[in-house]
């Protein structure tokens, strides 16, 4: 929550009374999100998920997979689409550099619902291991009416 104060003085009777005006600007509750990857054996995948509003090239979240294949943030997101890029990440076997290869891309749609209902958002994606395919995805959201 952001306080401004704006003082203002009151003479009365001798008397300095001092006064301030407080304006109150409503932070917009968060949302619990969660990726899990998988391998269709599995095994966790090594990847970074980023989050972006459609249209636009900076990036709201990125995160990397725990050994587990989870990836979670909490974010205050707003009535919009946006887009969830998952790559995985390997090595350059003969530098050593971190590679970042595409696996998926999602859209996340907040047009036909109010955001500050919604309290989780899961997702958990397997991957066939042999051809980097969409095997599964099973979704779950929570709302607070």
């Amino acid at each position: 929550m952001e306080l401004n104060f704006a003082p203002a003085m009151l003479v009365q009777a001798g008397l300095v009374l001092a006064m301030h005006a407080q304006t109150v600007t409503p932070v917009p509750p968060t949302i619990a999100l969660t990726l899990t990857l998988h391998w269709d054996d599995g095994t966790a995948i090594p990847a970074r998920a980023t989050l972006q509003k459609y249209g636009f090239t900076q990036y709201l979240f990125a995160g990397n997979t725990d050994a587990t294949g989870l990836i979670t943030a909490k974010l205050a997101l707003a009535r919009a689409a946006y887009v969830v890029n998952v790559q995985t990440i390997g090595k350059n076997p003969t530098t050593g550099a971190i590679i970042y290869t595409p696996l998926y891309q999602f859209a996340l749609q907040l047009w036909m619902i109010d955001p500050a209902t919604l309290q989780i958002g899961q997702a958990d994606l397997v991957f066939m291991k042999s051809t980097n395919q969409l095997q599964s995805a099973k979704i779950s959201t929570a709302f607070a009416f």
